[in-house]
């Protein structure tokens, strides 16, 4: 090639990475025009209170309006693991999750958070599910990118709501790491590159739920098979993986958000029902039910302070739940679990750290992102590993994708192309 041929080349690819560091994803232009700013609702340490006592009351709240003390989104808290009311050493495994989404109407932005019961035992597939956020399906610039759990028909999810009306069961899960932010907030690519910018949480969704949510605005789901080491124990082991990630850090952000909320709840405590004991004991009651439970003493699956925090590249939606894949196959490994895993290809699970430039070229100019372009491109060739298009073919590398010859096997959905529920389970 010559010079003048490479030097074009390499100011397209830098041009490249430059316009995928400034672009966030456009979903507006799949949307209806967004309604008329909605004043923001604080919920009341009562409010709070109510909720985490009473594990049978679904919590309905207005998805862009209410708020966290601190300010971050209530529709957006993560899932947490009752561990107390869970037993993973029975034969039948049981796991009580709270803050599952399901039952919500996007459409008029309400979004519904109850408690559920799973039975380990009923786990018999895993997906990984590429979303596109932008046009070129498959091949789009960024994705969004989610594992689904898919239960058997004889052990469904069961809802724990004492009144349910409807269905009270539904068969996957899917689980989303996302960038917890303020409600209404529009997510920022850039602006994610700065570890603290937005918080870390864990989401879990009914996959009807899920899907319902994508298809409305327009995004199909392309769906990878998982092959675990060890069959169901693997899946299983994968389940555990990601709910032990995403509840240790749940807890530990809002922990931040208790503490920060005392002084808030001594002011707002119910009148002529709690004096100010009371309220301070009601108060370190919930702190105490929310704290950090440790339940592993594997560093793998407890997060240092700062891995607990969304970041563009490292700690995303696609980093994550590729971080969970591996070190359940690594964990799996470690008890003799090998079963059509490359170790040639298999790396040992690590949390990357943040580099200068990534900070730096969040709060750089136009000018500026052009400049350390050529760095990005740099890290981008060295670590494909972030880019979630290319995860999928990194873990068929490592052994861990089902295959149908000499293909991953692979499976579209979209409400044009057909959807992997039937039409009653997306309307209620």
């Amino acid at each position: 090639m010559s010079r003048k041929r490479w030097w074009v080349v390499a100011a397209v690819a830098v041009a490249i990475v430059a316009w995928f560091l400034i672009s966030s994803p456009r979903e507006k232009r799949y949307l209806p025009p967004p309604p008329p700013p909605v004043e923001i609702r604080t919920l009341s340490p009562q409010d709070i209170l109510t909720w985490e006592e009473d594990s049978t009351r679904p919590v309905v709240l207005v998805t862009k309006r209410d708020a966290l003390p601190g300010g971050l989104s209530a529709a957006m808290v993560p899932v947490f693991v009752d561990w107390q009311a869970s037993d993973l050493e029975q034969d039948d495994p049981v796991v009580i999750l709270r803050n599952v989404n399901h039952g919500g109407n996007p459409i008029e932005g309400t979004t519904v958070l109850r408690s559920a019961r799973l039975h380990l035992n009923g786990l018999k597939a895993v997906d990984l599910i590429m979303v596109p956020l932008g046009k070129g399906g498959r091949h789009a610039a960024t994705h969004h990118m989610q594992l689904r759990f898919i239960f058997d028909e004889g052990h469904p999810i069961e809802l724990l709501d004492k009144q349910i009306v409807g269905k009270k069961s539904f068969n996957d899960l899917v689980l989303s790491w996302e960038a917890w932010r303020p409600p209404g907030s529009d997510y920022s690519m850039l602006k994610g590159m700065l570890p603290n910018r937005y918080a870390l949480s864990l989401r879990a969704f009914s996959g009807p739920q899920r899907f319902l949510e994508d298809a409305l605005a327009r995004r199909p789901w392309y769906g990878f098979h998982l092959r675990m080491p060890g069959g169901q124990e693997g899946l299983r082991e994968l389940l555990k993986v990601s709910l032990v990630l995403g509840d240790g850090v749940a807890r530990h952000e809002t922990g931040r958000i208790l503490q920060e909320g005392e002084e808030v709840w001594a002011t707002h405590a119910p009148r002529g029902t709690l004096d100010a004991d009371q309220a301070h004991q009601r108060w370190e009651q919930l702190r105490r039910k929310l704290s950090v439970v440790k339940v592993s003493d594997d560093p793998w699956l407890n997060l240092p302070p700062q891995d607990r925090s969304y970041q563009t590249l490292l700690r995303s939606c696609a980093s994550m739940a590729r971080y969970a894949v591996v070190t359940a196959a690594a964990r799996l490994a470690a008890r003799g679990f090998t079963d059509g895993l490359n170790p040639q290809h298999m790396p040992t699970p690590q949390m990357p750290q943040v580099e200068p430039w990534m900070k730096e070229i969040a709060e750089a100019d136009l000018g500026g992102i052009f400049l350390r372009a050529p760095t990005a491109l740099s890290y981008l060739l060295h670590h494909p590993e972030v880019i979630p298009s290319k995860i999928p073919g990194e873990l068929d590398d490592m052994g861990l994708m089902q295959r149908s010859g000499e293909k991953m096997e692979t499976v579209t959905w979209s409400l044009k192309n057909g959807t992997p529920y039937p039409l009653t389970a997306l309307v209620r």
